[in-house]
């Protein structure tokens, strides 16, 4: 499959769907379409908008989150991950969180958990991916965009808070592959369009003070940032 970015943004106080086009001169446009391509059969309306004309939302309105709680491997001594899951992941299934667009604000307590996070499409199949964070326990922060087409198997991923690296590592050490994680979980619960799995985090994951700024990082897909509120909004 094409490698191919896939957003949701705001133009003209309208949320609406497109996927990046190529940079030419300087100017990447985004090639609007008409629905949500993740669960519907979207298709290019003809119409450009610059990145500079729209304001990025979060790139999926979510459905069930399905969590994994194992850790990553995080010394280079372990083991390689196996093609299948050397034990059943454990998980759990809560209902569609708030989501929280790129760049935004978000009140504490918060924390922060860099995991890569995979959508699924239509017929149960994966649609892409993108980066995620769990910032409190009924919210999700995903983006900047779903990306189609790359191999979730050894990518870099990370986390940042106020520009200092607090967690790094590569999907190679996920807790289990991403294909043999889907067959484990569809074998107890049947996965929707929409529907994300979370497939867990490196080691360092933490709680956020106020006014701390945190990003996410994965390779091939891009970095997700948010602040903590310096105090609870009134």
């Amino acid at each position: 499959m094409e490698r191919q970015r896939y957003v949701r943004f705001e133009h003209l106080g309208r949320a609406r769907f497109g996927r990046v086009a190529p940079t030419v001169d300087d100017v990447t446009p985004i090639e609007v379409l008409s629905d949500d391509p993740v669960r519907t059969d979207a298709s290019p309306t003809g119409e450009l908008l610059e990145m500079e004309e729209v304001h990025f939302l979060s790139p999926l309105l979510p459905g069930r989150v399905v969590a994994v709680r194992d850790a990553y491997a995080n010394a280079p001594s372990d083991p390689p991950r196996r093609t299948t899951p050397p034990c059943s992941p454990h998980f759990s299934l809560s209902p569609p969180p708030t989501p929280v667009n790129p760049h935004t604000t978000v009140d504490p307590p918060a924390r922060y958990a860099a995991e890569l996070a995979v959508v699924i499409g239509r017929d149960s199949r994966v649609f892409g991916y993108t980066c995620a964070n769990a910032l409190t326990p009924d919210s999700l922060s995903l983006g900047p965009w779903i990306v189609t087409g790359i191999d979730p198997a050894s990518l870099r991923i990370g986390s940042m808070v106020n520009g200092v690296r607090r967690q790094e590592s590569t999907t190679a050490r996920l807790p289990a592959p991403v294909a043999p994680l889907l067959a484990h979980i569809t074998a107890t619960t049947p996965l929707a369009p929409g529907d994300v799995v979370l497939t867990g985090t490196p080691t360092g994951a933490g709680e956020l003070a106020p006014g701390d700024w945190v990003t996410v990082f994965i390779e091939h897909i891009g970095t997700l940032g948010n602040k903590v509120s310096p105090s609870h909004s009134h």
